[in-house]
């Protein structure tokens, strides 16, 4: 019997003596030491368990020589990162892996020549990174690699010639990041790969002439990136991938001549841009492109001259082409009919019309016409009639007429209309009514009028009218009653007048009239600023009138104006009598009642903003009022109350 049990202990203590030992948290092998002494410390242990990294990172450069302590390992869950080891030149230690479900990174080891301890490698379950590692010539130890379910990335191995070790690569799950890898001449290695479930970066790669290596890719689940491979000269790799899920991006290839390897693509989820390609004459590669969810932008291509490679397209985010010196039209862009963003074209100076976009009748957000210098006209945006953001054309100095707005109603944040040497009028602005936030004509030097703004009654922030040298008068602004903060008309050279301004009941902070050099007439501002002496609210902050001529160079001196005058401005502690006046503005009946502590008979006016008297009777004080002013025009109109020898006055405006 005691046979028998020492038996059963022997047996059971060695089956405890022959359990594998393997690391339950991370470890960095940071000397070979370390790394001979794995099988010691953890014997038995084949399989790194889920949860456990391992880090090769020397401590001492050149103290890491080689992993063959590690070849009792045939698999792990996790990522192997080995980084920064001076004096590794193989990986034949990991030679028994066979299951490498976390992936690797190997970066930044000077003297890595091959990976030839890999070669079992069938699958990666994660991401395998090669990266930094000078002296790598070759991949070929990965030549039975046919899935990678992570990234791969193989970027800045100096010595790197070709990717031809992945020739049985089939899928990657995660992206494909080809990146500053001077060597490089081609992607031929990947000739066998047909799907990616993510991305496709070609980054910085300065001999690689060609992309022939994708040409079994079919769709990109992600981003399609190809920047700034100086010696690529066409993309007919890429002629299998017909949809990119996310954006593309071709950057800064300077050797590029036609985008024809993307004829299949019919949409993109996210945006499209085309970006310095300096001899890129054109876009006819991207002719079966119908709808492009985000934005398109076209920019820095000298040698680009028309953008007919997007004749297909007929629905877009947004649209900014910038900066293309070679660009003389853009009519490719006849079926784009819906735009929900901005639409930018600036700095093209080869452009002369925007016909292109005749098809468009909306913009969701800025519409702006920039610095180009050999537009003459705008009649290619004849069809738009809202714009949802700010509307801005400047600095077009061959632009005579803004005619092709003229179906524009509204403008929902600011309108500006500044530097445009050759614009001689405004008309085509004359169908808006309201600006949302502020209205800036500025330094316009052949602008005579601004007539084009005679139907806008309202400004929602500021008002700004400066550095205009022929502009001789503000007649256009005739409709104009309220603005919401700021009203500014300065340096003006030739401005005789401000009778434009007479219908103005309300400026919701600031009033500043300044450096007009011939400005003499402001006596429309009358009304206004006498309202305001009787309720500061009218301009609700300060007054600025200086350096204009003799009878506008301050608020009294305008208050002179005949038949205007001061009303009493005097308080209601001065005064007990009060008058109360609604709604206001008004459109149909005005109400009013004139309180005083004697019930008495008093006469009271209405003048309209010229001073002309427009009605004339009489009220019982204390007694409710109804006045009919529905056939009254619109514009400012001052109340008045006379009792005895004195007065009470009260602006009101009326709408229609």
């Amino acid at each position: 019997m005691k046979k028998q049990l020492f038996t059963l202990l022997l047996c059971c203590g060695f089956a405890t003596l022959g359990a594998a030992q393997c690391p339950t948290e991370n470890i960095i092998l940071s000397s070979q030491a370390n790394i001979d002494n794995f099988a010691t410390n953890y014997p038995g242990c084949t399989m790194i368990p889920s949860g456990v990294y391992i880090t090769i990172n020397e401590a001492v450069s050149g103290d890491i020589t080689n992993l063959d302590g590690l070849n009792q390992i045939t698999s792990f869950q996790e990522v192997i990162f080995i980084t920064s080891n001076d004096a590794l030149t193989n990986l034949d230690g990991l030679s028994q892996i066979t299951d490498a479900r976390g992936g690797f990174s190997i970066r930044n080891n000077s003297a890595l020549t091959n990976v030839d301890g890999l070669s079992q490698l069938t699958e990666i379950g994660g991401d395998l990174g090669i990266k930094d590692n000078d002296a790598l010539t070759n991949l070929d130890a990965l030549s039975q690699l046919a899935n990678i379910d992570g990234n791969i990335g193989i970027e800045d191995n100096s010595a790197l010639t070709n990717l031809n070790g992945l020739s049985q690569l089939t899928n990657v799950g995660g992206s494909i990041i080809i990146e500053d890898s001077s060597p490089l001449t081609n992607l031929d290695g990947l000739n066998q790969v047909t799907n990616v479930g993510r991305s496709i970066i070609i980054k910085d790669n300065s001999s690689l002439t060609n992309l022939d290596g994708l040409s079994q890719i079919t769709s990109i689940g992600n981003y399609l990136e190809i920047d700034d491979n100086s010696a690529l000269a066409n993309l007919d790799g890429l002629s299998q991938i017909t949809n990119v899920e996310g954006y593309i991006l071709i950057r800064k290839n300077s050797a590029l001549t036609n985008l024809d390897g993307l004829n299949q693509i019919t949409s993109i989820g996210d945006y499209l841009e085309i970006d310095d390609n300096s001899a890129l004459a054109n876009l006819d590669g991207l002719n079966q492109i119908t709808n492009v969810e985000g934005y398109i932008l076209i920019q820095d291509n000298s040698a680009l001259m028309n953008l007919d490679g997007l004749n297909q397209l007929d629905s877009i985010g947004e649209l900014s082409i910038r900066n293309n010196d070679a660009l003389t039209n853009i009519d490719g862009l006849s079926q784009l009919t819906s735009l929900w963003g901005h639409l930018s074209i600036i700095s093209n100076s080869a452009l002369t019309n925007l016909d292109g976009l005749s098809q468009i009748t909306d913009v969701g957000g800025n519409l702006s016409i920039i610095s180009n210098s050999a537009l003459t006209n705008l009649d290619g945006l004849s069809q738009i009639t809202d714009v949802g953001g700010n509307l801005s054309i400047t600095s077009n100095n061959a632009l005579t007429n803004i005619d092709g707005l003229s179906q524009i109603t509204s403008v929902g944040n600011d309108l500006s209309i500044s530097s445009n040497n050759a614009l001689t009028n405004i008309d085509g602005l004359s169908q808006i009514t309201s600006v949302g936030n502020d209205l800036r004509i500025h330094s316009s030097d052949a602008l005579i009028n601004i007539d084009g703004l005679n139907q806008i009654n309202s400004v929602g922030k500021t008002l700004s009218i400066a550095f205009n040298d022929a502009l001789t008068n503000v007649d256009g602004l005739d409709q104009l009653i309220y603005i919401g903060q700021y009203l500014t008309i300065r340096d003006n050279a030739v401005l005789t007048n401000l009778d434009g301004l007479g219908q103005l009941t309300s400026i919701g902070f600031s009033l500043v009239i300044e450096n007009n050099p011939q400005l003499d007439q402001c006596c429309a501002l009358c009304p206004l600023l006498v309202a305001d002496a009787a309720d500061p609210t009218v301009i609700d902050g300060p007054i600025t009138i200086i350096n204009n001529l003799t009878g506008c160079n301050s608020a009294d001196e305008i208050n002179t104006c005949n038949p205007c005058g001061l009303v009493n401005t005097s308080t209601p502690e001065d005064n007990p009598v009060q008058i109360t006046i609604y709604p206001n503005p008004v459109k149909n009946i005005l109400h009013f009642q004139y309180d005083s502590p004697v019930n008495e008979l008093v006469n009271f006016t209405i003048e309209n903003y010229l001073g002309q008297q427009v009605i004339q009777s009489q009220v019982y004080a204390n007694q409710p009022v109804q006045i009919d002013i529905s056939d009254y025009t619109a514009g400012l109109y001052l109340l008045n109350v006379i009792r005895k020898d004195e007065s009470e006055s009260r602006l009101f405006s009326v709408a229609k």
